[in-house]
């Protein structure tokens, strides 16, 4: 059973001193959605930026007709992403090149694990092919310490919560799924379902509870951590709980089809999708929810750099028919509004030694779960 999805165990010490050695060479830029400082910022009609650094943290009045105009002449931009064609690629793709007709997006996805070695072999090279670069979080936060991105500042970003804009800048969450309870009606009745995650602990639930493969149980073991101590951990994995080599969303469907009774990590998401097939499925909202985001991030020394900010702000907008109603559209949640706002959300994933922790979860993953099931 191979749990190790992301490598961190190879590459912990190397990300923890490349983050160092960023945060040491890099000064740090504002918010990606804060007002540019005064100081060494290009002013409107003085010939705007004239470097990536400076096109990345530009926000004078002829931002939007600089970056047209150079985007014009660049044509098309790369897009790296963990998301699916079909479900955000194409709607996004054929939403933003219905805004700016005159740029082609070449579409690249791959999982995180293949995205962010892939991309930091070509910036080594010299050779960088990808312009932006989005995908979850776990994965973002291991390519910011490699030192990848580029910081920049989008409008577009200027309402999101704190913690879904990285500090320094280098990336903005642009989608988010929200993991809790849940079961399947027909073996557990809603009225008896567990709410909470204490009332995973009842004895009549020893053996019913599963969870699936790669980061989300990583996830999950962090949030139990950091909000209920590891005496929870040990509490829980006395309950038998099963690991299945499967997806998240394949272990909603196992729960649908009566195969698994319950999982403390079904989004509702595929709650909402299940049901709208009938499916027998409840879902209730623990408290706190770890949300699952992904993010965007401008890939340093990209090759098309005025097309890919163009992009970015359009991820990000919330205004109709932009970014956030495209996901939207396809049941994921924006930052900070919607569905968003009826959930206590923990994001344990965008602590800044994140490296240092996840490694430190995996661990406790295998200890009291992993290990104990085999």
């Amino acid at each position: 059973m191979r749990w190790n999805r992301l490598g961190l165990a190879l590459v912990m010490a190397q990300a923890l001193a490349l983050s160092t050695a960023c945060a040491q060479a890099t000064p740090a830029a504002a918010p990606a959605g804060a007002a540019a400082p005064a100081a060494g910022q290009p002013a409107a009609g003085a010939g705007g930026p004239t470097t990536i650094e400076e096109l990345a943290t530009y926000d004078g009045p002829d931002r939007q007709q600089i970056l047209e105009a150079g985007a014009r002449k660049e044509g098309k931009l790369t897009w790296y992403t963990s998301s699916i064609r079909e479900t955000i690629g194409q709607p996004m793709m054929a939403a933003f090149t219905k805004k700016y007709p005159f740029l082609q997006v070449d579409y690249y996805r791959a999982d995180g694990v293949e995205l962010r070695p892939r991309l930091r072999e070509e910036l080594r090279a010299g050779r960088p092919v990808a312009d932006i670069f989005e995908t979850t979080m776990p994965t973002m936060q291991l390519s910011t310490a490699d030192g990848l991105f580029q910081p920049y500042r989008s409008p577009s970003a200027r309402d999101y919560p704190p913690d879904t804009v990285e500090p320094r800048g280098y990336w903005v969450v642009t989608r988010e799924l929200y993991p809790a309870i849940g079961f399947n009606t027909n073996v557990i009745p809603a009225a008896e379902a567990p709410r909470s995650y204490e009332d995973l602990l009842d004895p009549k639930w020893h053996g019913k509870i599963a969870l699936p493969q790669g980061d989300i149980p990583i996830a999950f073991v962090g949030l139990m951590l950091e909000t209920r101590g590891e005496d929870y951990l040990a509490q829980l994995s006395r309950q038998d709980v099963r690991m299945r080599e499967v997806s998240q969303t394949a272990l909603a469907n196992l729960i649908a089809s009566g195969e698994v009774a319950l999982t403390p990590d079904m989004t509702s998401k595929d709650a909402r999708a299940l049901q709208a097939k009938g499916a027998p499925i409840g879902w209730n909202p623990a408290k706190p929810i770890n949300p699952q985001r992904a993010a965007v991030a401008l890939v340093k020394s990209a090759p098309h750099p005025h097309a890919a900010l163009l992009m970015i702000d359009f991820m990000l907008s919330r205004a109709p028919d932009e970014g956030q109603a495209v996901f939207e559209k396809q049941t994921y949640g924006s930052p900070g509004r919607g569905e968003a706002l009826q959930y206590e959300l923990t994001d344990v994933t965008v602590r800044p030694d994140i490296a240092e922790r996840w490694e430190q979860w995996e661990q406790l993953l295998n200890k009291y779960f992993v290990r104990a099931g085999q």
